[in-house]
């Protein structure tokens, strides 16, 4: 590296490193434009939210733990997820996030699908000749459709120029801060619209801290269900659903497909007896032909289960029982 370059990153870091906090913040949480930014990544979207969370100690353990370096201090702080919709449902996310590099800090506005996967990314401010000189599609390609485990192989290469490592390098932070910060967001659709989609009575969801409590262990035990036959029970999760006062009127539970899938979710809506009114592909939103058997069916025995799809449905609309409040 030339004395000159040298010269310039230097003065750039005692720059950045002079300046306030809250200009550090800013540099590295900003989406200059959101609606622009937010409809060139995401085309078909119909709207968004922000949800504004504070990058902590919590995320900087994560990075640190999961990544070969860690945050610098001045990455911390108040930073802004958007939640990207169509049809009042989550279809992703963008976050924007800020690397530090030989020539200064870029900036970048990534898309995250669903999944939790880069999906995309736009430079939104960068001095750096050689992505100047590339074809956004060509940075984006680097990258699309990697999750931490692919991204972590690429960095690992030792063909990667130093541009290729700082976006890769921004690519690991931004999915294990999001993943870290903002765990709830990233459940592909927002509870509370499915429940509302499902029910007009719905007015608020709550997430079932403990879904498999001693209740619902012990009323899966004495159905011969000690062990699930269906799901990956630690990958579940549930809802409470009430309506406006404060009553609960359904269970809202997240599950894989099955074992065998376990990144492909399903949602089913149980009223509190115990009936199935819904199983939804969290892929499409739609109803799941594979488990229409189960509509309207409040299972309560395993001895009328004669299915794979009837022992789910048993799980699920005894967990349901076992949450009913009041």
């Amino acid at each position: 590296m030339g004395t000159a370059k040298k010269t310039i990153i230097s003065l750039l870091i005692l720059t950045y490193l002079a300046m306030p906090y809250p200009a550090w913040a800013v540099a590295y949480c900003a989406l200059r434009d959101p609606i622009t930014s937010i409809y060139d990544l995401f085309p078909n979207a119909e709207g968004y939210r922000s949800s504004v969370k504070t990058v902590g100690r919590e995320a900087r353990d994560a990075v640190k733990t999961k990544l070969p370096f860690s945050l610098h201090f001045n990455e911390l702080g108040r930073h802004t997820l958007y939640v990207v919709l169509k049809n009042r449902k989550s279809i992703g996310f963008v976050h924007a996030r800020s690397e530090l590099g030989e020539w200064g800090v870029t900036e970048y506005a990534w898309a995250i699908s669903t999944e939790g996967k880069i999906l995309d990314v736009r430079v939104q401010r960068s001095r750096d000749p050689e992505i100047k000189k590339r074809d956004p599609i060509e940075l984006s390609s680097f990258v699309s459709n990697m999750g931490l485990k692919e991204l972590q192989q690429a960095y690992a290469s030792t063909t990667n120029s130093a541009t290729q490592q700082s976006l890769l390098s921004s690519a690991m932070k931004t999915l294990v801060i999001t993943n870290t910060v903002w765990a709830n967001e990233l459940v592909a659709s927002e509870p509370l619209s499915i429940a509302k989609d499902h029910n007009s009575e719905a007015h608020a969801v709550i997430p079932i801290v403990q879904l498999y409590d001693s209740a619902a262990q012990r009323n899966l035990d004495n159905m011969g269900m000690t062990e699930s036959p269906a799901f990956l029970r630690h990958k579940n999760t549930g809802y409470r659903v009430d309506n406006r006062n404060g009553d609960m009127i359904a269970l809202l539970i997240r599950t894989p497909f099955d074992m065998d899938t376990p990144d492909r979710f399903l949602w089913w809506y149980v009223s509190n007896d115990g009936e199935i009114t819904g199983v939804l592909d969290e892929r499409t939103m739609l109803p799941d032909e594979a488990f229409s058997g189960v509509i309207g069916y409040a299972p309560n025995s395993i001895h009328n289960c004669s299915t794979l799809t009837d022992l789910a449905a048993l799980e699920i609309a005894t967990l349901s029982r076992s949450h009913v409040k009041g």
